[in-house]
């Protein structure tokens, strides 16, 4: 009985996971359906600002000890391209 139990709960996280996900999705295209043409870009460099700590960045913090950076993150062509066209 618990295996039941224990692949049911398993399978119902599944379920909600996926549904954040839609969800998720849903706001992000929502949220760029709404802006201007120019401010997309924008939009899509936001994770790439997060991620970094460059002396030409607002923010930036000289400690090398400062944390910074998004896990297991990496530069996409689309968010390179974005970056060029906002600055």
């Amino acid at each position: 009985m618990p295996y039941n139990a224990d692949k049911s709960s398993t399978q119902t996280l599944a379920i909600r996971l996926i549904r954040v996900l839609r969800y998720n999705k849903a706001r992000i295209e929502r949220t760029i359906s709404l802006l201007a043409d120019s401010h997309k870009p924008l939009f899509h460099a936001l994770p790439y600002l997060l991620h970094i700590n460059h002396k030409s960045m607002p923010g930036f913090v000289e400690n090398p000890l400062t944390p910074h950076g998004l896990r297991n993150y990496t530069l996409r062509p689309d968010v390179a391209s974005a970056l060029d066209s906002v600055f």
